[in-house]
C-alpha cells in the first residue's frame, strides 16, 4: 500500500472566501482521484486532515412502494437490494431442489410426512421464485421487457439446440 502524503496549502478564494485546495496531478494520479470527485474530509486532530474520496451515489427511480433507492456505485447495491438479491438467489436453488427430488424420486411422489407430491413442491417454488422476480421488477432491476426479450432468445435457442420442440 502507498502511504505517500502531500502537504498542501489552503488558499482563499478572493471572490468569495472559500477555501480552496488545489490538489496536485500527481496526487490525483496515485489516488485515482478526479475532477469532481466527492471527497470526505477527516481532521486527525493534530492539525492535519485525512482525504478520502466519498462513495458515488446513483439514484434508482421506483422501487418498493415507489421509493428510490440510492446505491454504492461499488457494488451498485443497497441493503433492500441486497436482501432481494439473496432471497432471489436462495429461491433459484430451492427450484434446483424441488427438480432434483423429482429426477430422483418422480413427479407424484410426497416426501416423507408431506401430503402434497414433488411435482406440487416444484410448483411452491417456481411461485416463490415469481414472487421475487416481482419484486425485481417492482424495483425497475428487471422489465417485463426485458424478461420478454430473453425469454424469446432462449425459445429460439430450444428449438435451435435441444429436442423439446420436436
Amino acid at each position: 500500500m502507498n502511504n505517500k502524503s502531500w502537504t498542501l496549502d489552503v488558499e482563499e478564494d478572493p471572490e468569495n472566501g472559500d477555501a480552496i485546495l488545489n490538489l496536485p496531478p500527481d496526487l490525483l494520479e496515485a489516488v485515482g482521484w478526479v475532477e469532481g470527485d466527492v471527497l470526505n474530509w477527516e481532521d486527525n486532530k493534530d492539525g492535519s486532515w485525512t482525504l478520502t474520496k466519498k462513495p458515488e451515489y446513483v439514484k434508482w427511480p421506483g422501487g418498493v412502494g415507489g421509493a428510490e433507492l440510492i446505491f454504492d456505485t461499488d457494488t451498485k447495491m443497497n441493503e433492500k437490494l441486497s436482501e432481494v438479491m439473496d432471497i432471489t438467489q436462495e429461491e433459484c436453488a430451492e427450484v434446483i431442489q424441488a427438480i432434483s427430488k423429482i429426477r430422483r424420486f418422480g413427479l407424484e411422489n410426497h416426501k416423507y410426512g408431506e401430503t402434497y407430491t414433488n411435482a406440487q413442491h416444484l410448483e411452491e417454488e417456481l411461485g416463490d421464485l415469481l414472487a421475487m422476480i416481482d419484486l425485481l421488477k417492482s424495483m425497475n432491476i428487471v422489465s417485463d421487457e426485458g424478461l420478454n426479450v430473453a425469454k424469446q432468445a432462449k425459445i429460439e435457442k430450444l428449438k435451435k439446440w435441444s429436442k423439446i420442440y420436436e
